[in-house]
């Protein structure tokens, strides 16, 4: 076993080349940093790789099953990924290689009918838990209340029922045989207590090759290490129990709940075996990629619009009652509504100084806007109408994701794709625009960052990409993302009443 699968990111290509048979040829052809993890791949039976978002983890786990498939033609994987990204994963197996695939969507018994034959096997993780998962009746649980002050038990009542796992079910998937397992974006498995895990851990245990990609392997805390290495290799690395990893490696510090973070001694422990089974590449290691360009597009917002956002500033309690809601009515009318009252302003800045950039971009590149609450996604597609452009559109409600995504890519008609970053953010490829808009933030960096990929990755083929934010001024919207620029998740400025009003009023 190499203890650190890192070291070969030294080696020449010509070195990692010869460390593959003579037969194999790949179908298009790697760039380096996937040569190298293809290598380690194949070496292992389990093996995690980290690329960045954007860096081609998918034709890595393309090409390492081609090989795989010269030794077993009659090879069936089970590839696990985003509901966005069902249908870009059916594209890059048919672009990268010969393999049949097969997309599992439709109802559950249209899932079941569709596992014949051999080749990969596409499925959403929900779709995965709901395929091989039961509810579990709720249990009865005692309803206290206190008379005199004491505690008494004066009824009972049922808990929801939850899903669970179904042995049956499970072993009824099983059955058909699967030679490899890809858990596309793995860091969604970071919990144990999850479905979501238990699922994956039960269909790991069952199945020879196991590949895991993800381009955030750890997000902010080293805790999500363990259930990602337990995937690949079962305890080996970091032991089969969590509460032991945990309380080995790691304090609670937390004041009001628990806050684990990890030691000194503990960092070093697990740094140390971090790339047993795993490879790492960083944006920055990747040269062919191209540059990235950013501008914040500032505006004042309007006279209606500076006035409702004071008198609420001046009428806010300092630190009672709940600070997200109440952030989030200041940011919607930064963007042109208030949805509480179903009320959208008729003078809207913002809306204004979009429409003026995507005429700009549209002279030489598609745009991709995303935007963060359902009432912007609408006002965008009704000035785009407005405007007589062609668009699409990712979000939840949308009949046919896939049929939306295909045709931004392939038809030249279709100048703007209008995304939530849940729906579009994330797994997909949107390199034929080279402009992306942010019409509103997120709080989380990573979120940020996966929606910044979808233009900037392996594909796009202009020398630079260019993304915009547009910006109210002396609003929430500053401080969020100034935040999000030092890679800082944007709300933890915003924790109690006088930080509140200081990022209200974007200081």
């Amino acid at each position: 076993m190499v203890n650190n699968y890192n070291d070969m990111k030294l080696l020449t290509r010509a070195e990692l080349k010869s460390m593959l048979p003579t037969w194999y040829k790949f179908k298009t052809k790697p760039w380096t940093h996937q040569l190298a993890c293809t290598v380690a791949s194949i070496a292992n039976d389990g093996f995690l790789n980290c690329l960045d978002l954007g860096t081609g983890k998918t034709k890595v786990a393309i090409d390492f099953c081609r090989f795989l498939h010269h030794q077993n033609k009659g090879l069936r994987v089970l590839v696990v990924c985003l509901n966005s990204a069902v249908g870009n994963w059916a594209d890059e197996v048919r672009f990268h290689s010969t393999l049949r695939v097969t997309q599992l969507q439709g109802t559950i018994v249209d899932r079941w009918a569709l596992l014949k034959g051999c080749g990969f096997f596409v499925i959403n993780f929900e779709g995965l838990r709901f395929l091989v998962s039961s509810k579990k009746e709720g249990i009865l649980k005692p309803i206290r209340k206190k008379v005199d002050g004491r505690w008494v038990t004066v009824g009972e009542k049922k808990s929801k029922a939850t899903m669970a796992v179904d042995n049956r079910l499970l072993g009824q998937l099983l059955d058909f045989d699967f030679d490899v397992l890809i858990i596309d974006e793995s860091h969604m498995a970071k919990s144990d207590k999850s479905l979501t895990y238990k699922v994956l851990h039960k269909l790991a245990s069952n199945i020879k090759h196991r590949l895991l990609l993800t381009g955030t392997p750890f997000g902010n805390s080293l805790l999500d290490v363990w259930a990602q290495y337990c995937l690949v290799d079962f305890g080996e690395t970091y032991g089969n129990s969590f509460p032991r990893f945990k309380n080995a490696y790691f304090k609670d510090k937390g004041w009001f709940g628990p806050k684990w973070v990890v030691t000194e001694s503990g960092k070093k422990v697990i740094e140390s075996k971090l790339f047993s089974k795993a490879m790492r590449y960083n944006e920055d290691e990747v040269g062919e990629l191209p540059a990235k360009v950013y501008r914040v597009g500032g505006f004042e917002l309007s006279k209606e619009q500076r006035a409702d956002y004071l008198r609420l500033l001046k009428n806010l309690p300092v630190g009672k009652g709940d600070i997200v809601n109440k952030v989030m009515v200041f940011r919607q009318i930064c963007s042109g509504f208030i949805k509480k009252d179903d009320f959208v302003y008729k003078d809207n800045p913002k809306l204004d100084l979009l429409k003026e950039i995507i005429e700009q971009a549209l002279r030489s590149s598609k745009v991709v806007v995303f935007h963060e609450f359902v009432q912007e996604g609408k006002m965008i597609e009704a000035m785009l109408k407005r405007m007589g452009v062609k668009f699409n559109t990712l979000r939840g409600g949308v009949k046919d994701p896939h049929k939306e995504y295909t045709q931004f890519k392939e038809d030249d008609e279709y100048k703007v794709m209008v995304a939530h970053p849940l729906s579009g953010g994330a797994s997909i490829n949107l390199v034929a625009a080279a402009y992306c808009v942010f019409y509103s933030n997120g709080y989380r960096v990573i979120n940020r960052k996966q929606c910044e990929k979808r233009i900037h990755r392996a594909g796009q083929t202009s020398g630079r990409v260019f993304y915009y934010d547009l910006v109210g001024k002396s609003t929430i919207e500053s401080i969020m993302l100034a935040n999000l620029q030092k890679g800082v998740d944007a709300f933890d400025r915003i924790i109690d009443g006088v930080s509140l009003k200081r990022a209200l009023m974007g200081l």
